[in-house]
């Protein structure tokens, strides 16, 4: 269970509608942010700022989904694997794919992430983790972090998001060549066996 980012971006100043639904209906009140009197970066770097947390926050919710979609398939998969008593031959092909995901998986996220929800850092962060710690580090602070929102983004926190967006965008390839190409090939190999095909 994987979730996105708990903290959200932060709002440049500017004027906004803010919008909410109660029971139905629907009420819109328009909103000015003001800059904080203490805050130090202009509204140019602000702006840049609020654009890159954004990036960060669609990067955690698409590395959170297609790592629950793994773990959904895998549990299929791990509760396929335990009624197969006079079956043993689909053991292989189950293995087979769950090796694949879980190459993938790992990418995405730690096993010691996968395998806990005391999350000691004892192993070297994944995309998820590290996506984590920038939302906090660019955007409004998250623990331990205290955040940088209200100064703009630096050059140094640019580089470490497109530096990770690079290696996400090869592991999204990886996720695609999984569902489109293994997945139903692993489906395919269990027809007519009784095992539910992966969904």
């Amino acid at each position: 269970g994987l979730s996105p980012a708990e903290v959200g971006p932060i709002a440049a100043p500017g004027r906004y509608n803010v919008k909410m639904t109660v029971d139905g209906e629907t009420f819109t009140q328009p909103l000015t942010i003001l800059r904080t009197p203490d805050g130090h970066a202009g509204d140019a770097a602000l702006e840049s700022s609020v654009r890159l947390q954004l990036k960060v926050r669609d990067d955690i919710t698409a590395v959170s989904n297609m790592t629950n979609q793994l773990e959904c398939m895998r549990r299929q998969l791990e509760d396929q694997s335990k009624g197969l008593a006079g079956k043993e031959s689909l053991l292989e092909p189950i293995d087979e794919i769950d090796r694949k995901m879980q190459e993938v998986e790992y990418r995405l996220i730690t096993r010691a992430d996968a395998l806990s929800d005391d999350k000691y850092f004892q192993t070297a962060y994944n995309l998820y983790q590290n996506f984590l710690w920038l939302n906090g580090e660019i955007g409004t602070g998250a623990g331990d972090v205290h955040g940088s929102g209200d100064w703009g983004a630096t050059e140094t926190a640019i580089g470490l998001v497109l530096d990770l967006e690079k290696t996400l965008e090869k592991v999204k390839g990886e996720y695609k060549v999984l569902m489109e190409k293994d997945v139903p090939a692993y489906n395919r190999r269990i027809e007519g066996s009784g095992i539910a095909p992966l969904k």
